[in-house]
């Protein structure tokens, strides 16, 4: 259980760092009905892989599925991470994507390994700033 929470709290101290850092920026995604009273937001360093989904009161995921997050940019729609969330309290999930110059993320539900074409229902969305 130590293990467990060291690592949870690194986990927490990375995503902070970001979220703290003044040249930060932050996506806003609403949340569509499948996602219930979700807040969730992207924060990312542009010109850096240090990008992290931030999510409270996200729906646990059903079983079978996983979470993914998808960055649009003027090539298309491209699959990042898949995560899952087992407390609705909050969930993290990094995904190491340089997103300078996307221009919106969304969070999807999946089969387990996620999607590799195109999306499935969409949980969240939002458009990057800049």
């Amino acid at each position: 259980e130590r293990d467990a929470a060291v690592a949870q709290l690194a986990t927490t101290d990375d995503a902070m760092a970001v979220a703290l850092a003044p040249d930060h920026a932050t996506a806003t995604l609403t949340p569509d009905p499948l996602a219930g009273e979700a807040t969730v937001f992207v924060v990312y360093r542009p010109g850096t892989t240090e990008a992290w989904m931030m999510a409270g009161n996200l729906p646990a995921t059903p079983e079978g599925k996983v979470y993914q997050l998808w960055s649009t940019d003027a090539a298309g729609v491209h699959a990042l991470t898949t995560f899952t969330c087992a407390d609705t309290q909050t969930c993290l999930a990094p995904f190491g994507v340089d997103l300078a110059s996307a221009n919106a993320t969304m969070v999807t539900l999946e089969p387990v390994g996620g999607a590799q074409g195109e999306p499935g229902p969409q949980i969240a969305f939002g458009e990057l700033e800049g």
